[in-house]
């Protein structure tokens, strides 16, 4: 998932490979060694923050309005079934009506 987001332009010069040890001395005359990662890293703190953050706000949007009739998304209100007097096993706990 990490890979379909881009990392902050913040945060690029601190993330980049230095190609010097795998570059043919005679190839990287006047070439650029060091390239820097520009999709969110595993193990990097904030690449996880940034990628759901990111996925929750696509969600929101692809989702559309939730008051709009039309919208198969649709939803007035939430509705509790926990265990206890008035539980129905056939239902979920939590579910949107």
């Amino acid at each position: 998932m990490f890979l379909n987001f881009e990392l902050h332009h913040s945060a690029w010069p601190f993330c980049g490979v230095d190609l010097a040890p795998v570059l043919d001395p005679a190839e990287a005359a006047g070439v650029q060694r060091w390239y820097h990662w520009v999709r969110n890293l595993m193990g990097f703190k904030p690449s996880p923050w940034s990628s759901i953050r990111t996925a929750l706000v696509s969600e929101e949007v692809i989702k559309g309005d939730r008051h709009d009739i039309a919208n198969p998304f649709h939803w007035e209100k939430v509705v509790l079934n926990p265990p206890g007097p008035g539980y129905v096993p056939t239902k979920p706990w939590v579910y949107k009506v």
